[in-house]
């Protein structure tokens, strides 16, 4: 074939639908890019501006309110005043697998026999106007006397009632670890048997101390900006409480250690724990949001599975949000903005004064099905971290009660009739209840009276006690005891429990 044969010969046919194809697939993807391009700037352009006013918004409520900022306003405490120190110190010396009853191999080394393991892991529960067995007390005598070391580092923090533990805060802040925050429950636990001892031996003295140390120790948290270490504060607190009814029953401590105590409950109660907290919370949620839409934290696709694992089994639009997270992080703006404000809505109310808070907590609304879906999974649940507060908070008015009630009776001979008989000589003002904003209750029973608040129902059951806070028909209190029914044996735990169970 000549030169010009071949120039005149036509593309073959196949070459040119090839080609037109190609040019149709183009154009198709050009339109969808096109489509997918105007909505996504569209919607991170809205997510930016909204972003900017809830930043300037929460700046207007909450200057400083990033957790760096949180951490830079910290208390600052001189070492030689430093509670967190001597705690540090105290927990490296405790010793290994304490108490051994929590430590089934070791108790087997020990030759405990299985019923002797029950019984000693019971001495924890036991009713507090109810004596230790001897094999409980015998066991315990061991383990405190292992712990002496231990022990003599915490007593040193009897002058120091703050505290502060150093925290490294992680690139994606929700990642940052508590260590000594968590070691201080073991240390509270140790002051716990402490008292329980003293208490069977009738030191009630020492046995107050221990509940007072408890207070010192929970404060070597302090002002920790994150819920954890909120709620680590909370738990305990519910230990000391629950050792001090048992204190109280079982001995007459004398005016001088009630005062002290009830000075440091007085003191505790004001503690601002959710205020913190909830500034916290918001501070640790916005700033790992910041950092995926700024590229500090690199969102691989595991780590984007990672992160929404909580949602369980997803759906086809929840995949899409995970590839679109995955391919633009900036998306989370939108996130941001929505969490920073419904989380202003909780810092704002936890601002009020203690007493105003307790009914603007109850009835906020809270329901957070309403965010984006990285919001929501950073939420916490509030309902229930609010459930705590307020429990704990009725759980300190009441352990300030049975102190003063104690000392009125030491005093008078007999138990105060009602809340404000107490008022002014033994406690300033009457206590409200935090679940229904009426003077916390005091009520005679068979043996003594109990103290209490209407607890999550708002009902007064009349001071019938249950040891889970959400049973219906039950308020949430503890109990003091006339003195003839103090110290009882422990065979009366039978009894007990069968009233318990009525």
């Amino acid at each position: 074939m000549t030169e010009a044969q071949a120039l005149q010969t036509p593309m073959a046919p196949t070459r040119r639908k090839r080609w037109r194809r190609l040019f149709f697939f183009a154009g198709i993807l050009a339109v969808l890019a096109a489509c997918l391009a105007g909505p996504y700037f569209y919607l991170t352009g809205r997510a930016a501006r909204e972003l900017r006013d809830a930043i300037a918004e929460t700046d207007q409520l909450d200057p400083g309110w990033r957790v760096l900022e949180l951490e830079a306003k910290r208390l600052v405490i001189p070492d030689e005043q430093n509670s967190g120190i001597d705690l540090i110190n105290a927990h490296g010396l405790m010793p290994p697998q304490w108490p051994f009853w929590d430590f089934p191999a070791t108790a087997e080394k020990e030759g405990i026999s299985e019923n002797q393991l029950r019984e000693l892991g019971a001495s924890w529960d036991v009713p507090p106007p109810v004596l230790l067995t001897e094999v409980q007390a015998g066991a315990l005598r061991k383990e405190m006397a292992r712990a002496q070391k231990s022990l003599a580092e915490i007593y040193k923090i009897e002058n120091k009632p703050r505290g502060r533990y150093a925290i490294t805060y992680t690139k994606d802040y929700i990642g940052t670890l508590l260590p000594h925050t968590q070691k201080t429950r073991s240390i509270a636990s140790m002051l716990a048997y402490d008292a329980l001892l003293r208490a069977h031996a009738q030191d009630m003295e020492g046995a107050l101390r221990d509940c007072g140390y408890m207070i010192y120790a929970q404060r070597a948290i302090g002002d920790e900006p994150t819920l954890i270490s909120t709620l680590v504060r909370i738990a305990i607190h519910q230990i000391g409480v629950k050792k001090l009814e048992r204190t109280l029953a079982q001995g007459q401590p004398s005016e001088a250690a009630l005062a002290a105590l009830q000075k440091v409950l007085e003191e505790e109660m004001q503690e601002p724990i959710f205020l913190i907290g909830a500034r916290g919370e918001r501070g640790l949620g916005d700033g790992f949001l910041a950092a995926i839409q700024n590229g500090d934290v690199k969102m691989s696709w595991k780590g984007v599975q990672g992160i929404t694992a909580g949602t369980g089994k997803k759906s086809t639009q929840e995949m899409f949000q995970d590839v679109a997270l995955f391919l633009a992080p900036r998306i989370v703006e939108a996130d941001r903005a929505a969490l920073l404000r419904f989380e202003n809505k909780v810092v704002e109310v936890a601002k009020l004064p203690l007493d105003e808070q307790f009914a603007r907590l109850k009835d906020m609304d809270l329901n957070d099905n309403q965010l984006p879906r990285m919001a929501r999974l950073l939420a916490p649940a509030w309902q229930k971290m609010i459930a705590a507060y307020l429990r704990d908070q009725a759980s300190l008015r009441c352990a300030i009660l049975l102190v003063a009630a104690e000392r009125f009776r030491l005093a008078h001979q007999r138990w105060p009739r009602d809340v404000n008989e107490l008022v002014p000589a033994y406690v300033a003002k009457v206590l409200i209840d935090p679940f229904d904003s009426k003077p916390m209750r005091l009520r005679p029973v068979p043996d003594g009276i109990v103290i209490y608040s209407v607890s999550h129902d708002g009902q007064d059951n009349g001071g019938k006690l249950s040891g889970n806070p959400m049973v219906k028909g039950t308020d949430w209190g503890y109990r003091l005891w006339d003195v003839a029914k103090r110290r009882q044996p422990p065979a009366a735990r039978e009894e007990w429990d069968a009233k318990s169970s009525n």
